[in-house]
């Protein structure tokens, strides 16, 4: 994004947010059909959309996330998963724990096909993360 591009978006932003203007003007000057019905986010979103502008990663279609979890396995291949996922982690769990299966491109697994799929495309290691809650994280900060 460039400087003038981010000055623009600020002036939109002012005019659309400032009360004494009018929707139709707003369209007016932006070149935009927005509505009275369209809150802060939509508008961005409309205006970005409209003039072209692409923020950091979008453009990937990628999103870098960082959660706190705890390594339970590390899964190799399909068979693995089959063999080792009912035997190491409970059927059931206590209400609110999660486990994230991750591969080597950073992509979720959500059902078998995910694993096969995996093979094919050879993004093993799986690893299987304990997602942790806030309680979790606050018995493990030093000092606290």
């Amino acid at each position: 994004m460039t400087r003038k591009q981010l000055e623009n978006i600020i002036l939109f932003m002012s005019m659309f947010t400032d009360e004494r203007n009018d929707i139709a003007q707003v369209n007016e000057k932006f070149g935009l059909e927005l509505t009275d019905k369209f809150g802060n986010e939509q508008a961005l979103t409309a205006y970005l959309y409209a003039k072209g502008i692409r923020l950091e990663g979008e453009a990937e279609g990628t999103l870098n996330l960082q959660l706190r979890g705890k390594l339970v396995m590390t899964l190799g291949s399909k068979k693995q998963w089959i063999d080792q996922i009912p035997i190491r982690l409970p059927e059931k769990t206590r209400t609110g724990e999660q486990f994230l299966f991750i591969d080597g491109n950073g992509c979720k697994f959500e059902s078998g096909a995910d694993f096969e799929a995996a093979e094919n495309i050879n993004s093993y290691p799986c690893r299987v993360y304990k997602l942790m809650s806030v309680a979790e994280y606050e018995s493990e900060v030093p000092g606290e």
